[in-house]
């Protein structure tokens, strides 16, 4: 019998590796269970966790980069990160657009404010794809 490859355990270390706050490495940590659960995606367990880091990091705006997330994750590449991490939000529903806010409800956390200058059709990530840019 073979070994899963599951997100899940890797996520607790990376977010160790990234100097992450608790709320941060809970929020992977839940975003990684549900890939490996509920929601599966096609890649390697460190590519899904990894993702799962950078988009909880972004969420709770302990920013992290790509290739920064990638290193902790024992070698991960960004462009494996890139192509992963909006599967991740948009299974978790972050890519819904929101006239004033996206929220986690019940997570107590900030709001991801829109700038002005977005439509009001753009999704979270849009915006956060904008972000890593540095378009704001």
């Amino acid at each position: 019998m073979t070994d899963l490859d599951l997100a899940e355990p890797l996520v607790e270390e990376i977010c160790e590796n990234l100097d992450l706050s608790e709320e941060a490495t809970e929020m992977a940590t839940e975003f990684a269970h549900r890939a490996d659960m509920e929601h599966p995606i096609n890649r390697s367990g460190r590519v899904v966790a990894a993702s799962a880091v950078y988009c909880a990091a972004m969420l709770v705006n302990e920013k992290r980069t790509q290739a920064e997330v990638g290193v902790a994750a024992d070698g991960v590449s960004d462009v494996a990160i890139r192509g992963c991490y909006p599967e991740i939000l948009e299974h978790e529903e972050y890519s819904t657009p929101d006239e004033h806010a996206i929220e986690n409800p019940g997570h107590g956390r900030e709001r991801v404010r829109r700038s002005e200058d977005e439509s009001p059709g753009r999704g979270v990530v849009d915006r956060i794809a904008s972000m890593v840019r540095g378009d704001r």
